[in-house]
């Protein structure tokens, strides 16, 4: 492995069930310092069939943020990650915030309604999107 953040992964078995989505969950228990981020994940994973280009939604009244994620994990060593999973990311947040609660498919909608309430509330007033990968950075998912 050339990256250190890679043994570090691989060191994390509480991170081992969640498949693809143990980088995101890693790159979450790094970036905002929580412990036991296996514990968020089984309840902030929405990864799944028509999860509207969502792997997870976690709203952390504590420190008023939310966080709407998207991960890519390549096993083929691909350079770059594919820029669709990064413009559907934005549909994602579309998604969650804007139409009709019950036009949500019915396993986002009590994340979806979590969001809005918090946001609603001001428990939450920082709104982050994340878009998670192990490739090399490139333009295009960059601008979007």
């Amino acid at each position: 492995m050339d990256n250190a953040w890679e043994a570090a992964l691989k060191t994390r078995e509480d991170l081992t069930p969640f498949g693809h989505n143990a980088l995101l969950l890693f790159a979450l228990a790094l970036g905002w310092q929580i412990e036991d981020v296996a514990t968020i994940g089984a309840s902030a994973l929405v990864d799944g069939p028509d999860d509207k280009n969502c792997d997870l939604i976690y709203v952390d009244r504590d420190n008023q943020r939310a966080l709407i994620a998207q991960c890519y994990f390549s096993v083929s060593g691909r350079l770059t990650a594919p820029v669709d999973k990064a413009r559907g990311l934005a549909n994602a947040v579309t998604w969650l915030i804007a139409p009709p609660l019950d036009s949500i498919p019915e396993h986002l909608r009590p994340p979806a309604q979590e969001l809005r309430d918090a946001l609603k509330s001001g428990e939450v007033n920082t709104l982050h999107i994340w878009y998670v990968h192990n490739c090399e950075e490139s333009a295009n998912v960059a601008s979007e």
